[in-house]
């Protein structure tokens, strides 16, 4: 998930301020969690490719990028209103809590109901099975597991946070062993049903960790227009996100077949597994744009020159890495996936503009203009379909690839001139 997903609004001067204590020691945790993040994602992705193949996973994954794009409006916003309400007074927890467990469930439904409609017509001859699987996965499940870490991270209990974040990447890992393992002749289906498995135990055991820990929540359910009405402003902004990161794959099924979709769904995972430990950086550091973000545009740019340069240093390092590593894919992954090792190659940029914009993203949220941002991200994201449509039927992934380079470029560059011309103006 994107590090701006994690908290809704700025809060006032010198509320929540976090110990710098506390501070490193959040960063250390999630420091952890995305080590143990790259090796847990690592082990499944590398298990279920080379069991489905290059077709086999383009289909499965071609229905989670559009399961992807609805997953923002599971719960409209509320698990970030949770974080928001309760970090400035947590006697807010329990309405907050039951708010954000029942529109979830109630959302996710819908939501799932809604991806079969829409795979019925975007991904056509994909069995409903898989999406309904993964539609209860990625739109019900995966959101409780989601509302749990923000249920801890509220109280800057990001120790536990990456705790569930683990356990719930310790699930598919487990799961993608159980489809190596057992079953006999592994299709999309058969993952299917192993990933919505994986998923569902995940979040039983967080819900029950919440309500172990905070007994005193009450076990009343309401659902609040109100609070779906003020977060589905927040939904907006991670869907535009996802929107722009993942309309690709599908587009790439529907015009170039499920082969070309897993060869560049396998690089894009690779670049996905690679830009956690920039997730995590920015997770961490987070509240503190909205902190500095109190005192104006220019201070929240001092603190986030630092973090700008140590992500795109890290970026640069990991895409020259991918580059040169890229023809070992074949040997992990399989045969089928040889031509995934150019894919990875033209893709190797992304962790570097990924860096920029994402923390340019947060230096116009935490100075309070988020809805600057959003429309810079639905922009992004409409240039990235523009130029898919047209490229991909001529140049298949490769077209893809281009059109995310360009995207990104293209937010790297707006995100950053609205900061130039923000802070003249201030």
């Amino acid at each position: 998930m994107p590090a701006s997903a994690l908290l809704g609004t700025s809060a006032p001067a010198g509320a929540g301020t976090t110990r710098p204590d506390r501070l490193v020691a959040n960063t250390a945790w999630m420091c952890v969690r995305s080590g143990l993040r790259i090796l847990l994602h690592g082990a499944y992705f590398v298990i279920v490719a080379r069991v489905l193949g290059a077709a086999g996973y383009g289909e499965f994954i071609a229905v989670a990028a559009l399961a992807a794009m609805l997953a923002p409006f599971a719960g409209f916003g509320t698990g970030n209103l949770l974080v928001r309400n309760v970090s400035r007074d947590p006697a807010t927890m329990a309405e907050s809590w039951s708010t954000a467990l029942v529109t979830t469930g109630v959302s996710g439904l819908l939501l799932t109901t809604a991806l079969i409609a829409l795979a019925a017509y975007a991904l056509d001859g994909t069995p409903v099975l898989v999406v309904a699987l993964v539609g209860v996965a990625d739109l019900v499940f995966a959101p409780f597991s989601d509302i749990c870490g923000k249920a801890f991270q509220a109280h800057q209990r990001l120790d536990v946070t990456a705790g569930l974040d683990t356990m719930l990447s310790a699930a598919k890992a487990i799961a993608a062993l159980v489809l190596l393992v057992v079953a006999a002749s592994p299709t999309a289906v058969t993952w299917g049903w192993c990933y919505a498995a994986a998923n569902a135990i995940a979040a039983m055991v967080a819900i029950a960790i919440v309500y172990a820990r905070y007994a005193q929540l009450r076990r009343t359910f309401c659902v609040s227009i109100r609070a779906a009405r003020e977060g589905l402003y927040f939904a907006l902004s991670q869907w535009a996100q996802v929107f722009q990161k993942d309309i690709d794959k599908m587009l790439i099924v529907k015009f170039s077949g499920l082969q070309a979709a897993g060869i560049y769904a396998a690089a894009s995972r690779i670049v996905e597994i690679a830009f956690t430990p920039v997730y995590s950086l920015l997770a961490a550091t987070y509240p503190g744009f909205f902190r500095h973000g109190a005192a104006g545009l220019k201070a929240t740019i001092v603190f986030a020159r630092p973090i700008a340069l140590g992500g795109a240093l890290y970026g640069l390092v990991t895409g020259l890495a991918m580059a040169l590593t890229a023809p070992l894919l074949p040997s992990v992954l399989g045969d089928s996936f040889a031509g995934s090792v150019e894919a990875m190659q033209w893709l190797a940029l992304l962790p570097l503009l990924r860096a920029l914009h994402y923390v340019g993203g947060d230096v116009l949220t935490g100075a309070g203009f988020q809805r600057l941002r959003t429309c810079l991200q639905i922009l992004a994201g409409a240039s990235a379909v523009g130029m898919a449509v047209w490229a991909i039927p001529f140049y298949s992934w490769r077209g893809a690839a281009c059109a995310a380079l360009a995207s990104n470029v293209l937010l790297v560059v707006a995100s950053w001139a609205a900061i130039a011309v923000m802070r003249r103006r201030s």
